[in-house]
């Protein structure tokens, strides 16, 4: 089916985000990846590490979903963000992660930012810390 049952997706899902939502498990024709019901915060992860780019993702309109092959893992809304109004992350994976953080002691207030708005954000944090310092 294109897998090469390499787990790389079973373990990032498992061991880094730890949302436990990918599980291999043996059939009559062979091992295959399967999704465990309800446990996809669509974040993507496993989508960017299969090097067969079996695992696919795809955002349309405010809706996510994950699938393996043909096999939906999961569907779940998308969140806008605060600084640009783009879709760009799961309500799943946002609650995940600040779920995940905030026991940190470095942990600062959540915003809802899309990875160019963050970015955008630190570089004006940057500049503005240097023209302070001047």
């Amino acid at each position: 089916n294109g897998c090469i049952r390499c787990r790389l997706c079973i373990r990032v899902c498992n061991e880094i985000v730890k949302a436990k939502a990918l599980k291999m498990v043996k059939t009559k024709t062979g091992s295959r990846v399967v999704p465990q019901a309800g446990r996809c915060i669509g974040c993507g992860t496993c989508a960017n590490l299969c090097p067969t780019n079996i695992i696919k993702v795809r955002d349309l309109g405010n809706v996510r979903t994950v699938s393996i092959k043909e096999e939906i893992i999961g569907q779940l809304p998308l969140e806008r963000c605060e600084g640009c109004g783009r879709m760009y992350a799961t309500s799943n994976f946002l609650r995940h992660v600040e779920e995940s953080t905030l026991a940190h002691p470095d942990t600062k207030e959540h915003h809802h930012l899309c990875p160019s708005c963050i970015k955008l954000m630190s570089n004006r944090a940057v500049t503005e810390r240097e023209r302070i310092k001047k």
